[in-house]
C-alpha cells in the first residue's frame, strides 16, 4: 500500500519549515495518547527522538521517522529522565547520529501536566545530549478527544543552549487510516452492531405516529357525528427556531479509564447541521465542534479523570427548530 506524500508545515512568519509524512506524527500522537490512557490517573508522558536533518536550506528540515526514549519514570509521570535513562539516551543519540538513518533531527516531550512551554531541564538535556546539527525540540499536547497540539523550538548553543519559540502551532487529529510499518491499516468500526443494537428504538416514533393517527381518526368521526357550533379557527401557534427542543439519544459506555460517547444517526437531512458537543467535568466545560464526518461516525472517545460528567449534543439546523441531547454518567473513579 503506497503512503500519502509528506506534508509542510511552515511557521506563522516562514522562518521555520519542516517536511514530514503524515504517518510519523500520527505515529507520535497515537504512541502519546495511549499513555495518556495507561496506569494511573492522568497516564504518563513520554518522548522520542526525531530521525531527519537539513534539507540544505536556511531553517527548513526533514523529518523521516522517530524512536521512543527510554524512561523509568522514577521521578514521577511527568517525562524527566533519570541519571541512567540519560546515559542511554546519550548512547541512543550517538548510535543514531552515525548508523545511516538519516541523522538525529532533534527529539519531542509529550506535557500533558504543567504549561505548554519548554520546561528548563529540558533545555538543559538538549545542550548535554543532542549536537548541534539537532537543533529541533517538539513539544506534544494531547487533548481530550485524541486531537494534539505541536510546538516547537529550536534549540542551540551546547552547555549554556538557548531555545527560540517557533511562532505558531501545528494541530494534529486522529488518521486512523494511518497504520504502524508491518501493521495494516484498521478497518473503521462497523456501524451495523449499532445500528442492530438501537433498531427497536426506532420503532418507537413510527409506532407513536400510528396509534396517533387511529386516536385522531376516532375523535374526527366522533365530531363529525354530533351537532357543532360554527367557530373561527384558532390562529396557528407559531414554533420558536431559536430555543432547542429537548431529546434523549445519547448513550455513554465505560471503556476501562475511558468512556465512549455515542449518538444514533437522526433520521433528518443532516446538510447544513452544525453539531456542538460539550462535557462538563469538574466544573470546566470541553466544548467539541463536530466536523460532518465525526457527526456521521456516530461515536467518540473521551478520557474521564473523575467519576461524574455532564455531556449534550446541540444540533442546529438551518430553518428549523434546534435539538438538545442531555445525559449523566457517573460511575466508580477511575483507577490509579
Amino acid at each position: 500500500m503506497s503512503q500519502p506524500p509528506p506534508e509542510t508545515w511552515r511557521s506563522d512568519d516562514g522562518s521555520f519549515v519542516l517536511h514530514y509524512p503524515p504517518r510519523v506524527l500520527e505515529e507520535i500522537r497515537a504512541e502519546i495518547v495511549m499513555a495518556l490512557h495507561g496506569p494511573g490517573r492522568g497516564g504518563v508522558e513520554t518522548g522520542g527522538v526525531l530521525i531527519g536533518g537539513p534539507s540544505g536550506v536556511p531553517g527548513e528540515f526533514h523529518l523521516e521517522g522517530w524512536r521512543p526514549i527510554r524512561c523509568d519514570h522514577s521521578r514521577g509521570a511527568s517525562f524527566l529522565l533519570s541519571s541512567r535513562d540519560v546515559a542511554a539516551l546519550a548512547c541512543q543519540v550517538e548510535g543514531l547520529s552515525g548508523g545511516g538513518t538519516g541523522g538525529v533531527l532533534g527529539w519531542f516531550a509529550a506535557h500533558t501536566r504543567g504549561e505548554f512551554g519548554l520546561r528548563a531541564e529540558e533545555q538543559q538535556l538538549h545542550g548535554r545530549v543532542f549536537p548541534e546539527q539537532a537543533p529541533l525540540f517538539m513539544i506534544v499536547a494531547p487533548e481530550k478527544f485524541g486531537d494534539a497540539d505541536i510546538r516547537f523550538y529550536l534549540v542551540t548553543g551546547g552547555a549554556q543552549p538557548s531555545a527560540a519559540l517557533v511562532p505558531g502551532r501545528l494541530r494534529l487529529a486522529p488518521a486512523p487510516g494511518l497504520a504502524r510499518p508491518g501493521e495494516a491499516p484498521s478497518a473503521p468500526a462497523p456501524r451495523l452492531v449499532r445500528k442492530n443494537r438501537s433498531s427497536p428504538r426506532r420503532w418507537i416514533l413510527p409506532g407513536l405516529a400510528i396509534v396517533s393517527a387511529l386516536v385522531f381518526l376516532a375523535a374526527g368521526w366522533r365530531l363529525w357525528n354530533s351537532p357543532r357550533a360554527e367557530a373561527p379557527a384558532p390562529p396557528p401557534v407559531p414554533q420558536p427556531i431559536g430555543e432547542p427542543l429537548s431529546i434523549s439519544t445519547l448513550h455513554i459506555t465505560r471503556q476501562e479509564d475511558r468512556i465512549e460517547i455515542s449518538w444514533d444517526t437522526f433520521p433528518l437531512e443532516t446538510s447544513g447541521v452544525t453539531a456542538t458537543l460539550t462535557v462538563l467535568d469538574q466544573g470546566r466545560a470541553f466544548v467539541r465542534r463536530l466536523s460532518p464526518a465525526e457527526f456521521a461516525l456516530g461515536r467518540i472517545e473521551y478520557t474521564r479523570p473523575t467519576s461524574e460528567i455532564r455531556v449534550s449534543l446541540l444540533l442546529e439546523r438551518n430553518g428549523s427548530p434546534s435539538l438538545l441531547a442531555r445525559t449523566h454518567f457517573q460511575g466508580p473513579p477511575p483507577s490509579e
